[in-house]
C-alpha cells in the first residue's frame, strides 16, 4: 500500500502522453459512471418539477466512446398505481458531427417495449389531459425562433409498441389494446433545405 502511495505522490505530467492518458482516463470516468447519475437523477427530478409525476428509471448506461445512452425502465405514470407510458430500454447514438451541424444528429435512435395508455379515469378526468394541464402551470420561456430545433434522425425504430384506450367512467368499464407494433423512420430531418 505504502509503495502505491509514494508512486502517486511522485507522479507528475511529464510528457504530452502523460497528460493525454490522464484526460483520457477523466473523460472515461465521467462518461461511464458520472453522466448516467446525473441523467437518472435529472430525469426523475425534472419530471416531478415539470410534469408533476414522478417517472423512475432502472438503469441508465453511458458510453463516452460510441456517444451512446441508454436508459432501461423507463416508467411515467398518470395517477398512483397506474402507468402512462413507460418503455423497457430507450437507446440512443449520437455523432460527432453535431458539431458540425449545429443540429442534433442521432444516427439511431430506438425505444423497445414502449406503452402508452389514454385513460379516462372514474371521476371522467382523461389522464392526457391532466398531464396538459399541469404543464400549462409550468412557467417556461418562450422561444423567439418560433421553429422545430435543428435535428437530424438517421434511424428511428418502435418494436413492440403497445397503446391501451382505457374508459374506467362507462357502467361497464372498455378497454382497447393495439399492438404490438413496430415502426422505423429514415432520414427524419428538421435541418432547412435539406431533404429528410
Amino acid at each position: 500500500m505504502t509503495a502505491t502511495t509514494e508512486w502517486f505522490r511522485a507522479w507528475r505530467l511529464v510528457s504530452w502522453r502523460s497528460a493525454i492518458v490522464a484526460t483520457l482516463a477523466l473523460y472515461s470516468l465521467v462518461g461511464f459512471f458520472v453522466v448516467p447519475w446525473i441523467v437518472k437523477g435529472q430525469i426523475e427530478k425534472q419530471s416531478l418539477q415539470i410534469l408533476k409525476r414522478q417517472a423512475t428509471v432502472e438503469k441508465v448506461r453511458c458510453n463516452p466512446f460510441t456517444l451512446s445512452l441508454t436508459i432501461e425502465g423507463f416508467v411515467l405514470p398518470d395517477r398512483p398505481g397506474s402507468v402512462l407510458l413507460s418503455w423497457d430500454r430507450a437507446y440512443a447514438n449520437a455523432q460527432v458531427s453535431s458539431l458540425f451541424r449545429w443540429a442534433v444528429t442521432l444516427k439511431e435512435l430506438r425505444v423497445d417495449n414502449p406503452y402508452v395508455a389514454l385513460r379516462r379515469f372514474e371521476d371522467s378526468a382523461v389522464n392526457v389531459l391532466e398531464l396538459m394541464e399541469d404543464l400549462g402551470t409550468v412557467e417556461s420561456e418562450a422561444d423567439d425562433t418560433g421553429g422545430l430545433p435543428r435535428a437530424l434522425l438517421q434511424h428511428v425504430q418502435v418494436v413492440d409498441g403497445r397503446i391501451e384506450i382505457e374508459d374506467r367512467a362507462r357502467p361497464e368499464p372498455l378497454l382497447w389494446k393495439w399492438g404490438p407494433a413496430e415502426v422505423t423512420l429514415e432520414d427524419i430531418s428538421t435541418i432547412p433545405e435539406r431533404e429528410g
